[in-house]
């Protein structure tokens, strides 16, 4: 019997990640990541690093890392981080982030230990979260965050399960914070999040 009921779920969690998984690429499919984007956050201190992607060598970001006191000083102190992205939870520390007006979604461009990549969320499924639901989301021990990073700004997305976070000293940019696609009545429903999708 026990091992019935584990079968019945088994299949039951397949079929619910192969339908999320259809649902992403779907989603993905209508994403056009060539889409010139409305800045609405940058962090020119991270200039050294324009023109990086997926595709530029370790060893071009390392060495562009090291060449520079405060890229060098902030990578160090993100190590912690680094290595949590690769034991659970996902949190990714954001550097540049433009709005796809017409693909409706966010491109954000975030460092990791390896290099700059580019993420892309649609609006639909990217939810705002407090400092405290980051926390207990992962529910195990871990590192306190860098005083550096803004607690009122946490973004969280579902398809892939991973937190973006933000610089204190970033530089939000008003004509992409205030667009019409980014406002809170549009993408703010405490009900639909807060009271039916829980963190903990």
């Amino acid at each position: 019997l026990f091992f019935l009921m584990i079968s019945k779920y088994v299949k039951a969690t397949n079929k619910l990640s192969y339908k999320a998984m259809c649902n992403y690429f779907r989603i993905m499919r209508q994403i056009d990541q060539n889409e010139s984007g409305i800045n609405v956050y940058n962090d020119q201190r991270f200039s050294v690093l324009n023109g990086l992607n997926e595709e530029s060598s370790v060893e071009e970001f390392l060495s562009r890392v090291n060449g520079d006191s405060f890229l060098k000083e902030r990578y160090n102190s993100l190590v912690p981080t680094f290595l949590e992205n690769s034991l659970h939870t996902d949190k990714h520390y954001v550097i540049n982030l433009d709005l796809l007006e017409k693909s409706q979604a966010l491109k954000f461009t975030v460092l990791n230990q390896s290099g700059v990549l580019n993420r892309f969320v649609s609006l639909d499924n990217l939810l705002p979260m407090t400092f405290y639901d980051c926390s207990f989301y992962q529910k195990r021990p871990q590192w306190e965050w860098p005083v550096y990073i803004d607690e009122e700004m946490v973004y969280f997305s579902r398809f892939t399960e991973s937190f973006y976070l933000f610089d204190k000293e970033g530089s939000w940019v008003d004509e992409g914070v205030g667009h019409p696609l980014l406002s809170i009545d549009r993408n703010y429903d405490e009900y639909k999040w807060h009271d039916s999708y829980r963190m903990f």
